[in-house]
């Protein structure tokens, strides 16, 4: 009998319970056991969101829905899944959940080999390359001192998330190999969620949070549907590496980036697995509206996602992940949950009194190259969602704050242009020092933002002394004591107070630099 690591029992997936214990279960024993489980958990956020990612698939195909925003409405009400269903549609299809099944290995395709120059030359990869936030391929050494050239075999419930994971997190770039199965594959592509913000609702537990998350399909949303979409598990033969459309929202959720084969064998303690034929698998077209990602609109180019920065905290979106549409009464531009949220709230499916949570999480990347991975948990409301006002006030929230920043900038300018050395330096402190301490002003706004003028005119005083702190901070790292370095410590502060007050966010008052 072969080497078996079924996914629907095996216990693979990370979660914590509600007591704050932590435990790893199967799918099955996951989703009826979701109303205990307070979240799932990996300590890389690809992960968790890819884990997330195909639980929904599971949960939409063995539902087939739900259709309408009246089949939801019934699912929440129930507080729980039909584990006769769902429990039927896992055993009709066990053995393709099987992560070293012969025939249809559980996201592989059988069989899959590279090759070298020779018909027999085997030419796998160590498996940690699935790893995509790992130092490995071209990516940095930032937090993880893992190298692709170092052997780390991985027991099967680490391959299993890794493997996940790769399918949606996978970064493109550079050129690809020979395989046994078909021939020259196409060059990498970026998997479904690289480039853009994955948003992630989330409930009091793990059954709420899936829940949230469904979204009503039929066949135009979220991804228009053929007759025969499907997960990728109930297909027979493997797709050959191409571009193409997916059939629906079902294949979408099971997209077959890398065409990838696990090489199972004897470890100390039991199976591993330290090798992976790996090669481009699916591509999607690039301008494909992604339905976990939201988008802003340009005046140039039209709708865009957002996307992480390096240097750019994800909380100053804001205003483009919760509240963004391409016009007044227009196209809703927020990821599918938060728009099927709105929805949910003005019909009254969802209390309006009743807080809601957005895990907003990605990775950075430049061409072939992961920069960082980030995840950043922000609080929504009914209000925050569909109250224009409300809308009104955060976009000029976020613009005060970058006015905020601009002045800093400025001022830090100026003082740089006094000193010798260390002008880079100075300006990081400042600015990072300006981002950090707004930050959790911001979220005390956002509990209070659209309860009249008060939050509004706090905000700007916080803008202001956050603006001065940072600058002062700056200012006394640079150490300077010089005539020179003096008198241009004073012209910088000129310059902050002036760009403060042009900006509307300081009046002239006695005492204040002119």
């Amino acid at each position: 009998m072969g080497v078996s690591f079924n996914l629907v029992s095996e216990h693979w997936i990370p979660c914590v319970r509600s007591d704050g214990s932590f435990v790893e279960l199967g799918i099955e024993e996951v989703l009826g056991r979701a109303a205990e489980i307070a979240e799932i958990r990996d300590q890389s956020p690809l992960v968790t969101a890819a884990l997330h990612r195909l639980l929904l698939a599971v949960l939409h195909r063995a539902q087939d829905g739900p259709r309408s925003l009246a089949e939801w409405e019934k699912l929440w009400a129930r507080g729980s899944w039909n584990m006769g269903v769902v429990g039927k549609y896992l055993a009709k299809w066990r053995d393709r959940f099987d992560l070293f099944d012969e025939k249809h290995p559980f996201f592989q395709i059988a069989g899959f080999a590279m090759v070298g120059k020779g018909a027999d030359d085997s030419k796998s990869s160590f498996a940690i390359r699935m790893f995509q936030e790992l130092a490995n391929g071209n990516n940095d050494t930032l937090f993880d001192h893992t190298v692709e050239e170092v052997d780390h075999p991985l027991p099967p419930a680490v391959a299993a998330r890794a493997l996940v994971a790769t399918q949606a997190f996978a970064i493109g770039g550079g050129v690809c190999g020979v395989s046994t199965t078909f021939g020259k594959h196409p060059n990498l592509t970026h998997a479904p969620l690289v480039g853009g913000v994955v948003s992630l609702l989330r409930g009091k537990n793990l059954w709420e949070t899936l829940a949230l998350n469904l979204l009503v399909v039929d066949d135009e949303r979220p991804i228009p549907a053929t007759r025969d979409d499907g997960p990728c598990w109930e297909r027979d033969l493997p797709e050959p590496p191409r571009e193409r459309l997916p059939r629906g929202y079902l294949d979408y959720l099971t997209w077959q980036s890398r065409a990838a084969r696990l090489v199972p064998e004897a470890g100390s303690t039991g199976t591993v697995v330290r090798e992976v034929h790996f090669a481009q698998g699916q591509a999607l077209p690039g301008d494909l509206l992604r339905p976990e990602f939201s988008h802003h609109m340009n005046e140039k180019r039209g709708v865009i996602r957002i996307r992480l920065s390096e240097n750019r905290a994800l909380w100053r979106d804001s205003a483009a992940l919760f509240t963004s549409r391409a016009e007044p009464g227009g196209r809703d531009l927020r990821a599918a949950a938060v728009a099927q949220a709105a929805s949910l709230y003005s019909k009254d499916v969802l209390p309006r009194d009743r807080a809601l949570s957005s895990t907003v999480l990605g990775l950075a990347n430049d061409k072939a190259k992961v920069l960082l991975w980030r995840m950043e948990s922000m609080p929504i409301s009914e209000r925050l969602l569909n109250d224009d006002l409300v809308a009104a006030y955060l976009v000029t929230a976020l613009a005060d704050a970058q006015e905020g920043h601009l002045a800093v900038w400025a001022a830090l300018k100026g003082l740089t242009g006094s000193m010798k050395d260390g002008m880079q330096v100075v300006r990081e402190i400042g600015e990072r020092r300006y981002w950090a301490d707004l930050e959790p002003r911001f979220w005390a706004l956002l509990n209070d933002i659209g309860h009249g003028d008060a939050p509004m005119l706090r905000w700007r005083e916080n803008v202001v002394r956050c603006a001065r702190r940072s600058f002062s901070a700056a200012a006394e790292n640079s150490a300077g004591r010089s005539a020179r370095e003096l008198a241009g410590r004073v012209a910088a502060e000129k310059t902050l107070n002036k760009k403060l007050r042009g900006a509307g966010l300081l009046e002239t008052k006695e005492g204040d630099a002119k």
